[in-house]
């Protein structure tokens, strides 16, 4: 059976990985996650510092996967971006209009982990990683 976000439901702990260059690491720091199952789909929230930023945020999951509601106070300060699958993992496209630049969130929960990929593509250029996330439920 394929894993899914209920199987990491709970407080999760470990890293995040930021790149602001393509294969270029800006920060490592520690990561708490905590994962909700709702009526409607899931809820993660999560805090941790990229250098001297604490971060707080959030990503509401429909049931399907299909859609992500991503907020945090470092990468979009504090705003909702709304990410929609088209064939990929949910994505919105942001910038001006005629430079759209073009950011991705893979989710990927295993059976006693989880890995939360970011990915952001600037205008002509191929998607690069932003941002990763590696954690592992409490207990």
């Amino acid at each position: 059976m394929t894993p899914t976000l209920d199987d990491v439901i709970g407080t999760l702990h470990g890293t995040w990985r930021t790149y602001l260059q393509p294969g270029q690491l800006y920060d490592e720091a520690a990561l708490t996650m905590e994962v909700v199952r709702g009526d409607s789909g899931w809820l993660i929230t999560y805090e941790g510092p990229i250098k001297e930023d604490y971060v707080t945020g959030s990503m509401r999951i429909t049931a399907d996967g299909s859609a992500i509601t991503w907020n945090d106070t470092w990468h979009t300060e504090g705003e909702d971006a709304d990410l929609v699958a088209a064939g990929g993992p949910p994505s919105y496209t942001y910038g001006p209009d005629d430079e759209p630049w073009t950011w991705s969130i893979d989710i990927r929960p295993g059976e006693h982990a989880l890995e939360i990929v970011h990915t952001n593509a600037p205008p002509g250029m191929d998607a690069a990683v932003a941002v990763v996330m590696e954690l592992t439920p409490d207990g």
